[in-house]
C-alpha cells in the first residue's frame, strides 16, 4: 500500500511505484532503481551445511518487468537496468513513445567481491529515456561515485 509523507514543501512517496504513479499529480521525471537480481538460488534453511540442495527462486523483476513504465505519461526517466534485459527495455521503450534513449554508467569505486560464480560489476548502467525535446546535459557518461563528503556531481535536463 502506497503511504505519502508530507516534508515541509515535499512530498515523499512510499510503496509499489505501479501503485504510487497513478496517485501522483503531474511530475517532471521518474528516477527509479527496480530491485532486479534479488532472485536465485536458495535453501530451505540458513547456512550452507552439507547439503547443497537449493531451489532457483525468480522474482517478477527478475525478469524485468517493465509495466511501470507506461505510467511515466512520457516523461523523462532515469532508470539502472541490468544489461541482460536491456533488449526488454528497449522493446518497452519505443512502444511507450521514447526515442531518445542515452547510457550512463555508474562507476562503483568498491564492488562487491565475486561469490559464487557471479560477476563483480565495476560499473553499474543507467538509461535515460526521453521524447524529443529532452537533452540530458553533464558532461561525460562515466560518472564516479564519491565517498561521503566528497562532493556530488549534478545533471539536469531541459525543461526539469
Amino acid at each position: 500500500m502506497a503511504e505519502k509523507v508530507v516534508i515541509g514543501n515535499a512530498e515523499l512517496w512510499h510503496g509499489d511505484c505501479r501503485e504510487v504513479l497513478p496517485l501522483l499529480p503531474a511530475f517532471d521525471l521518474v528516477l527509479t532503481d527496480p530491485p532486479y537480481g534479488t532472485g536465485g538460488w536458495r535453501r530451505d534453511t540458513a547456512g550452507a551445511g552439507s547439503n547443497p540442495a537449493a531451489k532457483l527462486v525468480r522474482e517478477q523483476w527478475d525478469d524485468g518487468a517493465l509495466e511501470w513504465l507506461m505510467q511515466c505519461r512520457g516523461v523523462p526517466v532515469l532508470t539502472f537496468w541490468p544489461p541482460a534485459h536491456m533488449p526488454a527495455l528497449m522493446g518497452a521503450a519505443v512502444a511507450c513513445g521514447y526515442d531518445k534513449v542515452r547510457m550512463l554508467y555508474m562507476r562503483k569505486r568498491d564492488p562487491k567481491p565475486q561469490v559464487g560464480g557471479r560477476v563483480a560489476w565495476s560499473v553499474e548502467p543507467i538509461v535515460a529515456l526521453g521524447k524529443e525535446g529532452f537533452q540530458l546535459y553533464g558532461g561525460t557518461d562515466l560518472l564516479p561515485t564519491c565517498a561521503l563528503g566528497s562532493g556530488t556531481r549534478t545533471f539536469r535536463g531541459s525543461g526539469l
